[in-house]
């Protein structure tokens, strides 16, 4: 099961995830993402509460991404967890996707460039 928030704070959607991301619910997590990217482009995908992610929710996650960036926007990952930090070191996600420890971290970063 997988629980999606949204919030929006100076043209920063910070996407809350929480639960399992898996083949059973990626479809659910693009579906909300055509939403937000009618909202803006830059996110914040907090993943403090997701306590587990398959190969298809990282696919699902580089989808986004790189949705984001023909929009000329930015995605990156915050407070990663639990087997979905194993999934995102095991893959090396971070030479794709910026990685940090908490949303503050997220925020300095987005807010210097």
């Amino acid at each position: 099961m997988i629980d999606i928030s949204f919030n929006l704070a100076d043209d920063i959607g910070i996407v809350k995830i929480s639960g399992e991301l898996d083949a059973s619910n990626s479809k659910d997590l693009r579906k909300a993402f055509d939403d937000y990217f009618n909202r803006t482009s830059i996110f914040i995908l907090d993943f403090s509460d997701l306590q587990f992610m398959d190969s298809t929710g990282l696919g699902t996650i580089i989808r986004i991404f790189k949705h984001a960036e023909l929009k000329q926007g930015y995605l990156c990952i915050a407070n990663p967890r639990n087997k979905a930090a194993r999934v995102l070191h095991m893959t090396q996600a971070h030479k794709v996707i910026n990685i940090f420890d908490t949303i503050d971290e997220a925020l300095q970063s987005i807010k210097s460039n």
